[in-house]
């Protein structure tokens, strides 16, 4: 009697696997449910990052009485002791690939005081190549969190200093200095003021997100910068319609023979490969990002992009964030790149 209960206290093997099987079961069905609470936390501390850009922006207004310009340089000259004049006649010459992104400028109003002051003021960046050996050095070694979206990855590089939010420039192609194509919240050669935005600043993408790419020139990825050489926009470098996009994406989508994979790599870098983008078309289009020269004019297509699922954060310049989704209207995103075009926007 003894022994036949001493038999039953184990487990037979077919009751062990029933066992695992249903563990299995179980932590299968968990891990989609951690997944998405990991990714919803991700998605809430990148709408801060955007949120604290909003504060920073304001703020820098009520200072400098004007918003940032999308690029800076020494040239003209910037006044005052490290208080750059952001109201500066515009010029050829005042504003470059070479000069200083909105970051920079917003340093001392999003908690980063210290990397403000040791900023030089009075050299160029140029793109991490030559310039100040202490703006480089800054840019590559110090990375700052509030410029990076959790749920994107790092740029595979020693250099540390990325970034995933971009300024707009509205529907336009970035890299034009003309009036004309100021009609974004930022703008290369101009400055722009909360009083510019006729259309509500409820209604006017500031900025948004963006990938970074994978520093690699053998592989190309949909966030990175394709070079379709001397092949522009036809028709409208402004406000292009669906067919003329699509016609520029196709051809870009046909051309991988170059490619920059550097997207993200700074957040110094005045560039609209860096800290800028164009609201031409909807968020994370299907075709690449595409420059239409390599001689470093940069007048292309720089959408807004994002990892996460169904859409791209963007940050209204009344302060607000929104997840604007991949299928907005063509035509409504464009809209909401432009501060005073009286155009209709319901619906997004």
């Amino acid at each position: 009697m003894s022994q036949a209960r001493a038999s039953r206290r184990g487990f037979t093997l077919i009751e062990l696997l029933v066992v695992i099987a249903i563990i299995a079961v179980l932590v299968a069905l968990l891990l989609p449910a951690v997944q998405s609470a990991r990714e919803a936390a991700r998605r809430s501390q990148c709408k801060n990052n955007l949120k604290q850009f909003g504060l920073a922006l304001h703020n820098y207004h009520d200072s400098m009485k004007a918003l940032p310009k999308a690029s800076y340089s020494v040239n003209p000259p910037l006044s005052g002791p490290r208080a750059p004049n952001p109201i500066v006649a515009p010029t050829a010459n005042s504003y470059g690939s070479s000069g200083f992104s909105v970051h920079v400028m917003l340093l001392p109003y999003m908690d980063e005081k210290g990397l403000w002051k040791q900023w030089n003021m009075d050299q160029l960046y140029t793109n991490n190549t030559v310039g100040s050996p202490t703006n480089l050095t800054l840019n590559n070694t110090v990375r700052v969190d509030g410029f990076l979206c959790p749920t994107d990855g790092r740029f595979p590089s020693a250099q540390v200093g990325n970034n995933n939010y971009c300024v707009s420039t509205g529907p336009q192609t970035t890299w034009v200095a003309s009036a004309a194509s100021n009609i974004g919240a930022f703008h290369l050669n101009y400055t722009t003021h909360l009083s510019d935005f006729r259309d509500g600043t409820a209604n006017t993408i500031g900025m948004g997100e963006r990938v970074v790419g994978d520093n690699s020139a053998a592989t190309f990825s949909y966030g990175e910068t394709n070079v379709l050489a001397l092949v522009g926009i036809t028709a409208s470098s402004i406000k292009p319609t669906v067919a003329e996009a699509e016609a520029y994406g196709l051809a870009c989508t046909a051309s991988y023979a170059t490619h920059r994979s550097a997207v993200g790599r700074e957040w110094a870098g005045p560039s609209p490969e860096h800290t800028m983008f164009n609201t031409m078309v909807p968020p994370n289009w299907k075709y690449p990002n595409c420059v239409a020269t390599n001689s470093g004019a940069n007048d292309g297509i720089f959408g807004a992009r994002s990892q996460h699922t169904g859409g791209v954060h963007h940050l209204m310049m009344d302060g607000a964030v929104r997840m604007i989704s991949n299928s907005v209207n063509f035509t409504t995103y464009q809209n909401l790149g432009t501060r005073a075009g009286k155009e209709t926007v319901a619906g997004f």
